[in-house]
């Protein structure tokens, strides 16, 4: 598309500088209508496909530290290519959000988690509304099926290089097995999900917890379950696939890996696959519990 914009152009600027010489007024006013239509005509036709073949991803950060997020991601071997704005003031709500989560009284791991990601979905809804109309115009826009759909979710989730969080302040070790990549002095060692949006940096249930909010926006059944043995989470989902699962009240959830690209539903890391040390740690709720549905 480029290639024809260019020739466009070039054949115009000859054009033009021709007929002014010669004072041709009324041909120049003839060309510039032809060139502002054909110009609009290429857009409409190519800007979609073109902008997410040659997108480039990008943070742009304004004096008010409020940041434009450009993404680039696959799914289904296509690409996509989505921008949208993150507010330090939004951000600073987020944060407020989980300062204020008291430490739960519950003994077991999975009970402790679930009132924690329970709270932090209800409470922090602030980006997560923003990202569910990008999504949606993406879906009405490509004609995605309910399963596609949700893989551009995920998929633009596990696009995110991972990044470590931490309640201390991050260690040389740390530092150093995860390439920088690591976020200290953050509460449970876990970022809200506004905060995740706009820093971009996210542990596994950073960005279960994103994704489970952001599943249930579009009716989606997600569940974040967590695992003592490998000290890790994941979402787990009713979607019409195969794979590894968990059985939780009469439903199959299908393990889906959100912490690196390459992982599909159904799919468990083959070092995480005894499926007796997966727990249930915040089921898919309803109004009597939260605000969210």
């Amino acid at each position: 598309m480029s290639s024809k914009i260019k020739n466009i152009a070039l054949s115009l600027s000859q054009t033009l500088y021709i007929h002014l010489k010669t004072k041709h007024y009324i041909y120049i006013i003839f060309v510039l209508l032809f060139a502002y239509n054909a110009y609009h005509s290429l857009k409409s036709s190519y800007t979609t496909d073109v902008y997410e073949e040659y997108c480039m991803e990008e943070s742009i950060v304004d004096e008010d530290q409020d940041v434009y997020h450009r993404r680039d991601w696959v799914s289904n071997a296509k690409g996509y290519c989505e921008g949208y704005w993150s507010y330090q003031s939004i951000n600073a709500k987020s944060q407020k959000v989980k300062e204020e989560i008291e430490y739960p009284y519950q003994t077991a791991m999975e009970d402790f988690w679930g009132e924690i990601y329970e709270q932090l979905v209800t409470r922090d809804q602030w980006m997560v509304d923003s990202l569910a109309n990008l999504f949606e115009e993406t879906f009405n826009r490509k004609e995605l099926s309910r399963v596609e759909a949700a893989e551009l979710i995920v998929n633009f989730v596990q696009d995110i290089e991972y990044t470590f969080v931490s309640t201390e302040i991050c260690t040389d070790y740390e530092l150093r097995e995860y390439r920088g990549r690591c976020i200290g002095e953050q509460k449970f060692g876990i970022l809200a999900p506004s905060e995740f949006m706009h820093t971009l940096k996210g542990d596994c249930d950073t960005r279960s917890v994103l994704l489970y909010a952001l599943l249930k926006k579009f009716d989606y059944l997600p569940i974040i379950v967590v695992s003592r043995e490998y000290a890790h989470a994941m979402i787990a989902i009713d979607l019409p696939v195969t794979g590894d699962h968990i059985r939780y009240q009469g439903i199959e959830y299908y393990f889906w890996e959100t912490t690196a690209t390459g992982w599909s539903v159904g799919m468990l890391p083959p070092s995480m696959n005894v499926l007796d040390y997966w727990k249930v740690a915040l089921p898919p709720f309803t109004l009597k519990t939260s605000e969210l549905l």
